[in-house]
């Protein structure tokens, strides 16, 4: 029984699990999706490797900078001025150092090229071995 002036106790709703259920199910609907946007390697290609290749070949807009510190543009050394002059566009300037290049070499050539142009300066590197994403 209820006692005057008492006042009533509302009874506390318990909390619903569905809005928590829900956030959890479409967690697992974007990671699901998210992962299968990348196509799985097939696991029966063993891929090529190169052992020697003609860098010149590959893209004859770039500037590639040799184990020497020479850079050259289609397989012909030159300065960075005659370099970027036989560039064309107007885009990124692509710089290929050479696996074996000392990084302060490979600095002096950046400088260089930096004072004969405006264009930004990307450098082509290779992922190693192995390496993630």
């Amino acid at each position: 029984m209820r006692r005057l002036g008492e006042r009533r106790r509302r009874k506390e709703a318990a909390e619903s699990t569905i809005p928590l259920i829900n956030v959890v199910f479409l967690l697992l609907v974007f990671f699901l999706v998210a992962g299968t946007l990348s196509a799985p390697r097939d696991s029966t290609v063993d891929l090529a490797t190169a052992e020697a290749f003609d860098p010149a070949a590959l893209d004859p807009q770039a500037i590639y900078v040799d184990a020497s510190g020479a850079l050259r543009v289609a397989g012909t050394a030159m300065d960075a001025a005659a370099a970027l002059a036989r560039i064309e566009g107007e885009g990124a300037v692509v710089v290929v150092p050479d696996r074996t290049l000392e990084a302060g070499v490979l600095l002096a050539r950046l400088a260089e090229l930096r004072q004969a142009t405006e264009r930004p300066i990307r450098i082509l590197t290779r992922r190693p071995a192995g390496g993630g994403a």
